[in-house]
């Protein structure tokens, strides 16, 4: 194995969890978002595509899907961690940037 005995440490473990859920939640969020909004439906039509998908995200994963939201968290709790802050910021970039390739390339225009 490439990472030996340190995916064996249940903190290791628990950060790569939140950080997979943080990447793929974001990724979801963006791909839905760019295709609500590049895909030509109306105004009304996506921001209630994007709430429900607000409100499903956030009840399933626990994602925060915005850095300021994890640096407000992080700034607040301290048993957060600042390693936990940086794998969650890293995950929501990752993931909008994914998401958001795409939804360029899946929208019709």
């Amino acid at each position: 194995m490439c990472c030996g005995g340190m995916m064996q440490s249940a903190v290791a473990r628990s950060l790569l969890a939140e950080f997979l859920c943080e990447t793929l939640a974001t990724f979801f969020f963006t791909v839905i978002a760019g295709l609500c909004y590049g895909g030509g439906s109306s105004s009304i039509d996506g921001a209630i595509i994007l709430g429900l998908t607000v409100i499903c995200l956030h009840q399933s994963e626990k994602a925060h899907l915005n850095p300021v939201v994890s640096i407000a968290v992080a700034l607040c709790d301290l048993d957060f961690g600042w390693v936990n802050l940086f794998l969650r910021i890293l995950g929501q970039l990752l993931g909008a940037i994914l998401g958001g390739l795409l939804a360029v390339i899946a929208t019709p225009n």
